[in-house]
């Protein structure tokens, strides 16, 4: 039913076609959420970021973190990009390398919880101390 749903609300339904890919990830059906999401991005020809702000997540469900990253590199200015790198790097382990993307480490709100969870405390505190 869902994967009919937008296309009979005229095809620009994001939360839709959102919230069953996150079905799919939970269901550990990340392939087949990706290839209805590929599925999805070819309809519009020129895709909206709202749909392709999920092909990285799913390309990460799917044991393909390099690529998702290669992908969200590829695009540094769409929407949420760097927000997002961030998050499958922290999500991966590699938090030095969150920290490091560069409008990351530009909001102090964005790095403050990655260096914590690199025990940098004094670092974080800082960055959240309000501008004088």
């Amino acid at each position: 039913m869902l994967r009919a749903l937008p296309w009979e609300r005229g095809g620009d339904e994001d939360w839709i076609v959102s919230t069953l890919c996150e079905l799919y990830v939970d269901q550990r059906r990340a392939e087949e959420g990706l290839a209805y999401l590929d599925g999805v991005l070819a309809r519009f020809g020129a895709p909206e970021w709202e749909y392709v702000r999920l092909r990285p997540r799913l390309l990460a469900a799917c044991g393909r973190l390099d690529q998702a990253i290669e992908e969200l590199r590829a695009d540094p200015d769409a929407p949420y990009a760097a927000e997002e790198l961030a998050s499958l790097l922290a999500d991966a382990g590699r938090l030095e390398e969150a920290a490091a993307v560069p409008a990351v480490a530009a909001d102090r709100l964005l790095l403050a919880p990655l260096l914590l969870k690199l025990g940098r405390i004094d670092e974080a505190m800082a960055a959240l101390r309000p501008s004088a």
